[in-house]
């Protein structure tokens, strides 16, 4: 049990490792950046600033199928020849959720080829593979899914 909101603060910050935080000085995005500059002030205005506990939460199998089945998913017009649908980061209101549902791709997938390039890919109990296409999960933007025949 948490005694203060300074206790809650300094438990989530403790929880944001060095890759964490390499991925959201990274990112471009304006609610990623939104997020670092709150996290400053917490630390510099003590226990004024509150981090949704609740939100933050450690991906699995089953969480990874329901952050899915919760995302904005569009038909990928240009790719008719390999049907698929992707997902982005700007279309994302928890930029940390969105870097767990990534770096989970990441660490459960297996290496495949797919004209030439090696891409990392899940196959999720929801049935579906997943993968990104940038070669660094720290800058990842854009996630793909195709359905598993």
């Amino acid at each position: 049990m948490y005694t203060s909101t300074l206790e809650k603060r300094k438990e989530i910050l403790l929880a944001l490792n060095t890759a964490d935080m390499e991925v959201l000085y990274r990112s471009k995005d304006k609610k990623i950046a939104e997020f670092l500059n709150d996290i400053r002030k917490s630390m510099a205005e003590g226990d004024s600033f509150n981090l949704h506990v609740d939100k933050l939460s450690f991906m699995n199998p089953t969480s990874f199928c329901q952050t899915s089945k919760n995302r904005k998913w569009i038909f990928a017009k240009t790719m008719r020849n390999n049907p698929h649908e992707y997902t982005l980061l700007k279309d994302n209101d928890d930029p940390k959720l969105w870097f767990e549902f990534v770096r989970f791709i990441d660490k459960q997938a297996v290496e495949e080829s797919y004209e030439g390039r090696v891409y990392r890919v899940y196959y999720a109990e929801d049935g579906f593979r997943y993968w990104y296409m940038d070669r660094d999960v720290s800058v990842t933007d854009l996630v793909n899914r195709q359905k598993l025949l």
